[in-house]
């Protein structure tokens, strides 16, 4: 076997494995993609752990959770109740106070929250373990070319190009653990086409993730969480949100005195929906930003 022969097959074993990873990312898209909700599109941008974190948000600005300022941990209000299963688990988990991190080891390998990643991927938007079985048996008639080749040189005794088939077969060991991206062609473009009737909070957060939180104080409080801590909170942040479309905030502390939301005991937030666009302001007697304002 010669080197030309070699390249012929390593090309020919390539190119079908890259024709295969090519149909999976462009596999054909059921109708349903018309119905993507917020659990849905939090799953495109982010994965299942950003579904976990989508519905902690949502769940504290209706008021269903609470998040201590002290420890960074939610604890679920008393007889609060949900949206969706997803919302469900979460308060389940949060009877008793329990950091972000902890709720994403927690939950985001459920049979709730993989529900949502095969409901994806048989619509055609995200990849799950059928497709990425499908890229894999992609990879292997790349290694099995080489492993011909490698017993043909040992049986002909021609060990000069003995390292060909050997580096064939470390790159068909590399194929195999490639991954597929999270989302198809389609689910790319289904979330950069959705459009969310959220609040602002959880609107940003489905998109970009808990760092993009809009208000600092909450953000500042959840990274508490990922850091262990014996005390018990004494501040909460407690926040309602109701929109229709557009959104406006307002925030304010417990006192006029405070020069920043983190000498405030507690505070609470609203938001009533406006016209369009969204706009924030401070009110309560000069509080640099309430403490769970969205």
């Amino acid at each position: 076997m010669d080197v030309l022969t070699w390249l012929l097959l390593l090309v020919a074993a390539l190119g079908w494995c890259l024709v295969v990873r090519h149909g999976i990312q462009n596999r054909p898209v059921h109708d349903t993609t018309s119905l993507l909700n917020t659990v849905d599109v939090a799953y495109l941008a982010g994965g299942p752990r950003r579904v976990v974190e989508v519905s902690v948000v949502r769940l504290h600005e209706a008021g269903a959770l609470r998040l201590s300022r002290t420890t960074g941990q939610f604890q679920a209000i008393p007889g609060a109740t949900g949206t969706d299963e997803i919302d469900a688990l979460v308060l389940e988990h949060t009877q008793k106070p329990l950091s972000l991190r902890g709720l994403n080891n927690m939950l985001h390998r459920t049979p709730q929250v993989t529900a949502v990643r095969d409901r994806l991927a048989w619509a055609g938007l995200t990849n799950g373990p059928t497709e990425a079985m499908r890229a894999r048996r992609g990879a292997y008639p790349v290694i099995m070319v080489h492993l011909v080749e490698f017993f043909v040189l040992m049986i002909s005794g021609d060990v000069r190009l003995g390292p060909l088939p050997m580096a064939g077969l470390v790159g068909g060991v590399l194929l195999l653990r490639w991954k597929l991206p999270l989302r198809t062609v389609a689910g790319k473009r289904a979330v950069e086409a959705a459009q969310l009737t959220e609040s602002l909070a959880v609107t940003v957060v489905t998109f970009g993730g808990i760092g993009a939180h809009p208000d600092p104080d909450t953000r500042a409080a959840i990274r508490k969480g990922s850091v262990p801590s014996s005390e018990s909170g004494s501040g909460m942040v407690h926040s309602t949100c109701a929109t229709s479309g557009g959104y406006s905030c307002g925030s304010s502390c417990g006192s006029s005195s405070c020069g920043s939301s983190s000498s405030c005991g507690s505070s609470s937030s609203s938001c009533g929906s406006s016209g369009g666009g969204s706009s924030c302001g401070g009110g309560g007697g000069g509080c640099g930003g309430g403490g769970g304002g969205s």
